[in-house]
């Protein structure tokens, strides 16, 4: 080698592959971390983005009821106020009226004002059924409200009954004098002159009958049977006067 010349390159020829090699290996490493870097800032993006609503979803989700039954949407009787405690205690109330003793056997002596009075009741338990409570509670206390009338007009029904019975014992029509006494009676089991009444009533076909037997005597001019009649007639009912008039006039 001259003088002057550039003393040439000795680094054996697998020290420069080595260090071209070792040149990629670390090229590709820098490559390694910056794509697993930006796959964690892509991941946290995502995670800071959906996350929230994720959260706020399962939030809401576990705030609702898991049961459907439990879910009951309101009704007007709710937003009314009236509850079904409210309507419970409408036909609480009905009920205990209603077992009055001043109102026994009233479907049997009041028929109208009884059917009345149910008709409301059995609507009201038909709202009730339906959980609409604000009907229902207003028909039970309709309902209440017909017994508190049947139970203030008591005393005038019992005396117009009363007064028909013996209208129709007078006009000599038994067998509907015989039920008016008998409603009365139902009212008042003791009542005097229902008492009366309705025996006079029992016997009142017997008592006609033998007043035919009577007159018919009488036509025929026997007047020991006529009168044999007219007595037998009034040991049924003491108070017939035509049985009174006819015995008197037979033994003149």
């Amino acid at each position: 080698m001259s003088p002057g010349q550039t003393p040439p390159n000795l680094t054996p020829p697998g020290a420069r592959v080595n260090a071209s090699g070792q040149t990629s290996r670390e090229k590709n490493r820098r490559y390694l971390i910056w794509g697993l870097a930006f796959l964690l800032l892509a991941l946290a993006l995502i995670v800071l983005i959906f996350l929230p609503a994720k959260v706020k979803q399962l939030d809401q989700a576990l705030s609702v009821p898991s049961s459907p039954a439990i879910i009951t949407p309101p009704s007007a009787s709710t937003t009314s106020g009236v509850s079904q405690h409210d309507a419970g205690l409408a036909l609480q109330a009905f009920l205990r009226l209603r077992a009055q003793p001043e109102l026994q056997g009233a479907e049997l002596w009041a028929p109208p004002l009884w059917s009345e009075a149910t008709t409301a009741a059995e609507l009201g338990d038909e709202h009730y059924g339906h959980r609409r409570f604000k009907q229902a509670q207003s028909a039970y206390e309709a309902a209440s409200q017909s017994l508190r009338s049947l139970q203030a007009n008591r005393p005038q029904i019992l005396s117009e009954v009363l007064i028909s019975g013996q209208t129709l014992l007078q006009e000599n029509q038994a067998g509907p004098a015989i039920k008016a006494f008998e409603r009365v009676l139902l009212m008042q089991a003791d009542h005097p002159k229902a008492q009366t009444g309705l025996a006079k009533a029992r016997v009142r076909m017997q008592v006609l009958d033998l007043m035919k037997d009577g007159k018919q005597a009488e036509i025929n001019n026997k007047p020991a049977l006529a009168a044999e009649a007219y007595t037998a007639a009034l040991q049924l009912d003491s108070s017939y006067r035509a049985a009174q008039s006819a015995l008197q006039a037979v033994n003149k």
